[in-house]
């Protein structure tokens, strides 16, 4: 995981360039260095006139020296192993998504884009961001928010509802849950949709020298991942895991057993969420980071000319626009 890199980048790029380079050069360098004084520790112990040499000066204990050596060189081998990519970031907790997110505000014309099955998380992370810019000191000038979500009015088996088979074999049926994808219209996608427009609202009315622009759009995918977009260069994208719950519904608190689409308690090893960087210089991690903003691209334009036979959000209502003027 490598640092995050702050403002437009090193006042002296050549300079920049010569300390990494060197900064990966230098345990390989170190450890064969290590390397050779081990070595040469092990043969003075074990040809004679060499050690007596050794030890007739001023060098120190060979048997010593020896032992640092190479308790020193295993630890640096060991480190070795593990090398850090430049412009790939692990992110281990879903909220950790708050920090790059805030950096991104620092620039003049702020563009974040977001895939995911609600707004939840991402009303999270913008909550602060937006709030600071209602400030008219700040330097964003321009916001453009692009949001696709997952179309809860249409069918889907993730999330969806488990239904025990008739055999008592153990063995659960899942299948489309209008109950539960009503509770999730409910709880989640309207409720973190209104308040990310109540921000905006508050941002328009107390800061009007920045121009908005937010719009949310369906899509017909089910919940497999979530994927955001800063200033169209660092992505971050990662996996909703798969488990069972038992959810309530309804006013009466009817229980329902459901198969969920797991956003936060799903940790798939270390890592909630994987970013790469645009402007790495290694060519893979550029060309993982512009897959997934090309991937972005055409689901948005696809988005554009298409909507669900149902939708959750109406024409006026998916599309932010400044409040009136009292």
């Amino acid at each position: 995981m490598t640092a995050r890199r702050h403002g437009s980048g090193p006042r002296f790029p050549a300079l920049a360039a010569a300390r990494r380079d060197f900064a990966e050069i230098q345990p390989r360098l170190t450890r064969w260095l290590l390397g050779g004084v081990a070595a040469l520790s092990l043969a003075a112990e074990l040809i004679d006139p060499l050690g007596d040499a050794l030890k007739g000066g001023d060098f120190l204990s060979t048997t010593y020296f020896s032992v640092i050596a190479l308790v020193l060189f295993n630890a640096i081998s060991a480190s070795d192993t593990v090398q850090e990519a430049e412009g790939v970031e692990v992110l281990d907790t879903v909220d950790a998504i708050a920090e790059p997110i805030k950096e991104a505000f620092e620039a003049t014309h702020v563009h974040l884009y977001f895939v995911g099955f609600t707004t939840e998380t991402l009303y999270a992370a913008v909550k602060e961001p937006l709030i600071r810019l209602r400030d008219r000191g700040s330097q964003t000038k321009e916001l453009t928010l692009r949001i696709v979500i997952v179309s809860l009015n249409s069918p889907m088996g993730l999330p969806g509802a488990l239904t025990p088979a008739p055999d008592d074999s153990g063995v659960c049926y899942f299948s489309d849950s209008p109950d539960n994808r009503r509770r999730m219209r409910d709880e989640f996608a309207r409720k973190f949709w209104h308040q990310l427009k109540v921000l905006l609202d508050r941002v328009e009315l107390e800061n009007p020298d920045v121009t908005i622009t937010c719009e949310l759009r369906e899509s017909p995918h089910t919940p497999v991942s979530k994927l955001y977009i800063l200033n169209e260069q660092k992505v971050y994208y990662g996996t909703y895991g798969i488990r069972r719950d038992t959810v309530q519904v309804g006013r009466r608190g009817r229980t329902l057993d459901i198969l969920d689409a797991e956003g936060f308690g799903i940790r798939h090893g270390p890592a909630r969420l994987i970013g790469w960087d645009r402007t790495a210089r290694t060519r893979s991690t550029k060309q993982i980071a512009e897959f997934h903003m090309e991937w972005f691209n055409n689901l948005w334009v696809v988005l554009g000319g298409i909507r669900p036979r149902n939708p959750v959000f109406s024409d006026a209502d998916r599309v932010w626009r400044p409040p009136p003027l009292t």
